[in-house]
């Protein structure tokens, strides 16, 4: 998932999500990488959008 999309979703300012991402990377709870302009926000080797939806599916059928 790419950071402008992380913006989008939550409606926080570029700096705001900027920080979070940063200290979120240096506890080594996500990875990002810069390809050309964007960051692209990985955990454990997927996608954020990869996890987000695995994750729901997960919980969505712990509910069932």
């Amino acid at each position: 998932m790419g950071q402008g999309e992380i913006i989008d979703a939550t409606g926080w300012s570029k700096s705001k999500v900027s920080r979070v991402l940063s200290m979120m990377e240096e506890e080594g709870l996500i990875e990002k990488t810069q390809i050309g302009r964007k960051n692209t926000v990985t955990i454990g080797g997927r996608e954020l959008q990869q996890t987000i939806q695995t994750d729901s599916q997960l919980i969505e059928n712990r509910i069932r």
